[in-house]
């Protein structure tokens, strides 16, 4: 499933981005509206055989993998909460791992911050 680039129009956020070195850009993963009971996974409206709807009061898992011509992959693993508000939702990087040719390392996971809007 791809996700949505913070900050763009549904069409342009959907598209590849070429990023410079040290360069970095939000992804939007997931989002809510007012009077919205569940919390909507951020990506393309398009039917994907799969729920891109996450229940409030309940703990969702989710891995996410960033993918790029010139350079190797890294995956990390995030827990998102969501109260039922719409300020309420949460979400907790809890591993991370860099793709190393044919191996994988993890590395402890910082305290993200996420962006309020």
């Amino acid at each position: 499933m791809l996700l949505h680039w913070a900050g763009m129009t549904v069409e342009r956020g959907l598209e590849p981005l070429d990023l410079a070195r040290h360069e970095s850009q939000f992804l939007d993963v997931v989002y809510t509206k007012s009077r919205e009971p569940n919390v909507l996974i951020a990506t393309d409206p398009t039917p994907a055989g799969f729920l891109k709807i996450l229940e409030p009061r309940q703990i969702h898992r989710v891995t996410l993998a960033a993918y790029s011509d010139n350079t190797e992959p890294v995956t990390a693993d995030f827990e998102i909460t969501f109260d039922g508000t719409v300020d309420g939702i949460r979400m907790k990087q809890i591993s991370r791992a860099y793709e190393t040719g044919s191996s994988r390392s993890s590395s402890p996971s910082p305290e993200p911050t996420l962006p309020r809007n």
